[in-house]
């Protein structure tokens, strides 16, 4: 009885990592073939662990003050970009802080690169066409 009771905890520890398997994506499959990736065992400890740190850091008021003010003064659209980047800030942070500026952004975009161009457009772009028109 003790042999058929381990030979359906193997059975049920095998569709597991069956099912697991069936999620990769090609490369990862062939990674595991190939030897060059690894398949790792976690605890369900570990597994809440690392879901709850993957979770959006909030950027702070301080930050973005700091990161609007720059914006307000910068004259160089490419300057304004590399500031942005440089923060290294995610999605949500960038979104975060495009809500801090008042500045209105596309459901559309979704990509850093788009968010970041849509800030330095919507701050340092803006400002700087509107001077050229006031100069005209």
């Amino acid at each position: 009885m003790a042999d058929m009771m381990e030979a359906n905890s193997i059975i049920k520890i095998i569709r597991n990592i069956l099912s697991d398997l069936n999620k990769l994506k090609d490369e990862q499959l062939t990674a595991l073939i190939t030897g060059t990736a690894k398949f790792k065992y976690f605890s369900a400890d570990e597994l809440k662990a690392s879901s709850s740190s993957k979770k959006n850091v909030g950027i702070s008021k301080e930050k973005m003050d700091k990161i609007a003010n720059f914006l307000e003064k910068c004259n160089n659209k490419k300057e304004a970009e590399k500031y942005i980047i440089k923060q290294k800030l995610t999605v949500l942070n960038l979104k975060e802080l495009a809500k801090h500026i008042d500045i209105i952004l596309d459901s559309s975009k979704t990509k850093k690169g788009e968010i970041i161009a849509s800030l330095v457009q919507g701050t340092v772009g803006n400002r700087l066409e509107f001077a050229s028109i006031q100069r005209v």
